[in-house]
Protein backbone atom coordinates (compact mmCIF):
# COMPACT_ATOMS: atom_id res chain seq x y z
CA UNK A 1 0.00 0.00 0.00
CA UNK A 2 2.79 2.41 1.12
CA UNK A 3 4.66 2.01 -2.93
CA UNK A 4 0.81 2.75 -4.14
CA UNK A 5 1.10 5.56 -2.49
CA UNK A 6 4.07 6.74 -3.12
CA UNK A 7 3.70 6.17 -6.89
CA UNK A 8 0.09 7.64 -7.73
CA UNK A 9 1.65 10.64 -6.32
CA UNK A 10 4.33 10.83 -8.30
CA UNK A 11 2.39 10.58 -11.09
CA UNK A 12 0.46 13.53 -10.62
CA UNK A 13 -2.51 11.60 -9.11
CA UNK A 14 -4.24 13.61 -5.33
CA UNK A 15 -4.30 11.29 -2.64
CA UNK A 16 -6.18 12.59 -0.17
CA UNK A 17 -6.43 9.43 2.20
CA UNK A 18 -6.56 5.93 2.23
CA UNK A 19 -8.52 3.45 4.68
CA UNK A 20 -7.85 -0.24 5.19
CA UNK A 21 -10.40 -2.85 5.72
CA UNK A 22 -8.94 -5.42 8.41
CA UNK A 23 -10.52 -8.83 9.15
CA UNK A 24 -8.09 -10.41 11.29
CA UNK A 25 -7.51 -13.97 13.20
CA UNK A 26 -7.17 -13.82 16.87
CA UNK A 27 -3.88 -13.96 17.71
CA UNK A 28 -2.67 -12.89 14.02
CA UNK A 29 -2.92 -9.34 13.73
CA UNK A 30 0.33 -8.65 11.35
CA UNK A 31 3.25 -7.03 13.77
CA UNK A 32 4.05 -4.78 10.81
CA UNK A 33 0.39 -3.19 10.93
CA UNK A 34 1.14 -0.29 12.98
CA UNK A 35 4.22 0.71 11.04
CA UNK A 36 2.65 0.95 8.10
CA UNK A 37 -0.17 2.95 9.20
CA UNK A 38 2.55 5.58 10.29
CA UNK A 39 4.64 5.39 7.33
CA UNK A 40 1.28 5.85 5.16
CA UNK A 41 0.73 8.92 7.98
CA UNK A 42 3.83 10.38 7.42
CA UNK A 43 3.39 10.74 3.36
CA UNK A 44 0.94 13.36 4.56
CA UNK A 45 -2.25 11.76 3.73
CA UNK A 46 -5.50 10.62 6.10
CA UNK A 47 -5.69 7.10 7.03
CA UNK A 48 -8.75 5.48 8.29
CA UNK A 49 -9.31 1.89 9.44
CA UNK A 50 -13.03 1.71 8.29
CA UNK A 51 -13.44 -2.20 9.08
CA UNK A 52 -12.10 -4.24 11.65
CA UNK A 53 -13.12 -7.45 12.94
CA UNK A 54 -10.85 -9.94 14.46
CA UNK A 55 -12.71 -13.66 14.18
CA UNK A 56 -12.09 -16.63 16.55
CA UNK A 57 -13.06 -20.33 16.68
CA UNK A 58 -16.01 -20.94 18.32
CA UNK A 59 -17.06 -21.65 21.03
CA UNK A 60 -15.35 -18.60 22.61
CA UNK A 61 -13.31 -19.63 25.66
CA UNK A 62 -11.96 -16.92 28.16
CA UNK A 63 -8.52 -17.26 26.58
CA UNK A 64 -9.79 -16.64 22.83
CA UNK A 65 -11.55 -13.42 24.42
CA UNK A 66 -8.75 -12.31 26.41
CA UNK A 67 -6.11 -12.70 23.57
CA UNK A 68 -9.18 -11.05 21.34
CA UNK A 69 -9.17 -8.02 23.48
CA UNK A 70 -5.21 -7.57 23.30
CA UNK A 71 -5.82 -7.62 19.33
CA UNK A 72 -7.72 -4.66 19.45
Amino acid sequence: MLNLVKQLEADGVPIDGVGFQCHIIVDETPGTFQQMLEQVTALGVEVAITELDIRMTLPATDALLSQQQKNY
